[in-house]
């Protein structure tokens, strides 16, 4: 249903969040976002 669509944004959305956040800070940082 919709969950697949909020999970496909979600996922789009937090891997260019990670890809900014890795450019942008000198750590990384992107680790702590991830789940894993």
């Amino acid at each position: 249903r919709n969950w697949l669509a909020v999970f496909g944004f979600s996922a789009l959305f937090g891997l260019g969040a990670a890809f900014f956040f890795s450019r942008m800070l000198p750590y990384p940082m992107t680790l702590l976002l991830l789940p894993s």
